[in-house]
Formats: C-alpha cells, sequence, structure tokens
C-alpha cells in the first residue's frame, strides 16, 4: 500500500488538462469520483469553465443522444470550444455504462438528478456544486 498526495495529485491534473487531456482509471473505491468532484470544485472556485457528466444519468448510445439528453444545439466538443480559456469536461462513472452489467460498477453514487443546478449552470447535467448536494 502507498499513500497519494491529494493536493499534488489534483494540482497536476488540472495543470495537465490545460494542455491536453486526462484520463484517471482505476478499480472502484479508489478515489476517481472524489477526484472528478475536487476537479469541479477547484474549476468552480478559479471560475474556469468545466462541463460535468455523471455518465450514468445518461444511459446513450452516441454522441448524438447525449447531445440531446443534454438540450444541447450543439455538438459537446463545439459547445466547450465556444468557452473562454480552457474549459474542462469531466465525465464520471463511465463504468456504469458498459454493455455487459456485470462489468458495471453499480454503486449508488447518490448524486442529484439531472437538472439546473441551483447557481443556474447551464448546460443541464448533474451537478456537484456546493449548493447543490
Amino acid at each position: 500500500m502507498f499513500r497519494v498526495n491529494r493536493s499534488s495529485l489534483l494540482s497536476d491534473i488540472l495543470s495537465h488538462s490545460q494542455s491536453g487531456s486526462v484520463l484517471i482509471t482505476g478499480s472502484p473505491g479508489l478515489g476517481k469520483s472524489w477526484l472528478a468532484a475536487q476537479v469541479v470544485r477547484t474549476c468552480i472556485r478559479e471560475k474556469r469553465p468545466h462541463l460535468a457528466i455523471i455518465a450514468e444519468d445518461y444511459p446513450v448510445n452516441s454522441l448524438e443522444e447525449l447531445r440531446t439528453a443534454l438540450g444541447f444545439k450543439t455538438d459537446i466538443l463545439t459547445f466547450l470550444r465556444s468557452l473562454p480559456g480552457d474549459p474542462v469536461l469531466i465525465i464520471d462513472g463511465l463504468d456504469s455504462l458498459r454493455s455487459d452489467p456485470s462489468q458495471r460498477d453499480g454503486r449508488g453514487r447518490g448524486y442529484p438528478s439531472p437538472r439546473r443546478c441551483r447557481r443556474g449552470n447551464e448546460p443541464r447535467s448533474s451537478c456537484r456544486c456546493p449548493g447543490c448536494r
């Protein structure tokens, strides 16, 4: 067993996200959802544009279906590119979308259902703002 310096890890992830993609993988219970929530909180605090999606809230089979489910008029990448600065796309729970139910994580994350966040954040997605928990 080893210890992870969480603040350093979060800082590294945010730094790398400014110039490319970051993929966080691991077994259930390792803290991926916690880490994703910290990225969202940091984006909010730093006023960095972001879109956080809880994959299991959108059981879709294509990007087009996801676009429709989110209520977007354009595709997700066009939307993100329209935002100022270095927007961040956070997708949590992709394991819940696996086609074989035996491969799904199965843990209830207890996130609020998709809706406009209490702070008025758009687009409609599961929000993890401190005021929306």
